[in-house]
This record gives C-alpha cells, sequence and structure tokens, in this order.
C-alpha cells in the first residue's frame, strides 16, 4: 500500500527544509539556493525600507542633532577660555 503524502505532509515537509536552508545559510561561505516560494516565505520579499518622507525626516533629525551638539559645544568651548 502506497502513502500518498497530503498537503499537511507537504507543508510540514517543505517547513522542515526551509528551516534547514535557514539555519544553513547562516554558514560563513556557503551558498545555499532558495526557489521564489521558499525565499518568499523566509521573508525575503517584505518591503521594510523607508519611504522618502520617513527619509527626509530623518535626514532633518540629524541636522538638527548637529546644530544642538555645536551650538553646545560651542557655549562650552566658549566658556573655558
Amino acid at each position: 500500500m502506497k502513502h500518498h503524502a497530503n498537503q499537511e505532509d507537504i507543508t510540514n515537509i517543505d517547513k522542515d527544509s526551509l528551516y534547514e536552508k535557514l539555519i544553513d545559510a547562516q554558514t560563513p561561505g556557503l551558498t545555499i539556493v532558495f526557489d521564489p516560494d521558499e525565499a518568499n516565505r523566509a521573508g525575503a520579499f517584505i518591503e521594510d525600507a523607508l519611504s522618502i518622507d520617513e527619509a527626509i525626516e530623518s535626514a532633518f533629525d540629524t541636522v538638527e542633532l548637529t546644530i544642538k551638539t555645536t551650538a553646545a559645544e560651542c557655549i562650552e568651548e566658549g566658556g573655558r577660555q
């Protein structure tokens, strides 16, 4: 009697295979090949980049911080003279 894999069996095998590949991928110098479905399930195509507005806002935060730091340094240096 042949055992036919049902969808649950295939899904579990796929999860186990994907898990093993993810573990193996942490080995420096080892190349692991993922098919598109595996890569998608592993989160390779999740878009998590900053939006343009977020990037611009973060750039201004840096400039503001730099100006405040520079001003504080000038005051501090001026008081030591």
